[in-house]
């Protein structure tokens, strides 16, 4: 789940009726009047890059579908098949009916013959995911430390590839117009927060980078991006 103003990439430890965030120690309630009230998108489905629990069709999703939220995931970021679009639910055996009506409903059946290799990626071991996960945080935090050492104010993720920083340290204040010039300043792309944001001007200042590189590409990025400081 994405914090909705400069906390990107937050995890949430559990969703209840009060819900409580693990990056900062604040408390973020949710008024889940209803079941579907509560739904969870991972863009990095084993999330969690620190280590706190697992999140396939089990783990964390089990959590959550035991109360009242949904958690939606992808193989195409858990298993980096990113065209296939192959994805799964974990919910309460009603939710989950009335989620394959709607699939039913409005697009039938998609990526057919890959939808038996995401069930076997599904049964993998926890040490394939475990170790997915800590490869993730090594480039999560090379990448990060890269980031600050340019100047800008950095928000670390715990559960997806994006890490999202603040870019008025650096003299700059609108995320688009940075990053539409950013291929020119220092030759490389980075994503406009505020593209995301209802309300763009929350968004306007705070760009993302991804972190799922080899570590040459992430190296060479920050060495270009420090040349913006000085």
């Amino acid at each position: 789940m994405e914090w909705p103003r400069k906390r990107p990439g937050t995890v949430l430890k559990k969703i209840t009726s009060s819900v409580r965030c693990s990056g900062n120690g604040r408390a973020l309630t949710l008024g889940l009047a209803k079941p579907w009230q509560a739904l969870e998108r991972r863009s990095f489905s084993i999330g969690k890059v620190q280590g706190q629990g697992r999140c396939r069709s089990g783990g964390h999703g089990r959590e959550i579908g035991t109360c009242r939220g949904i958690t939606i995931s992808s193989g195409g970021k858990t298993f980096s098949f990113t065209g296939w679009k192959v994805g799964w639910a974990c919910a309460k055996p009603e939710l989950i009916a009335a989620i394959r009506s709607v699939k039913q409903f409005l697009t039938f059946v998609n990526a057919a013959p890959f939808q038996p290799a995401i069930a076997v990626g599904l049964r993998l071991g926890d040490d394939y995911f475990a170790e997915f996960a800590a490869e993730l945080q090594g480039k999560r935090d090379r990448l990060n430390a890269g980031l600050e050492a340019a100047g800008f104010t950095v928000y670390s993720p715990q559960g997806t590839y994006f890490s999202t920083v603040d870019i008025r340290p650096l003299g700059y204040d609108d995320g688009r117009a940075f990053c539409l010039a950013l291929p020119e300043l220092a030759g490389v792309v980075a994503i406009p927060s505020q593209v995301f944001y209802t309300n763009k001007h929350e968004g306007k200042p705070l760009v993302r980078f991804a972190f799922c590189k080899q570590d040459a590409m992430l190296d060479e990025a920050v060495t270009r991006l420090a040349t913006l400081n000085q």
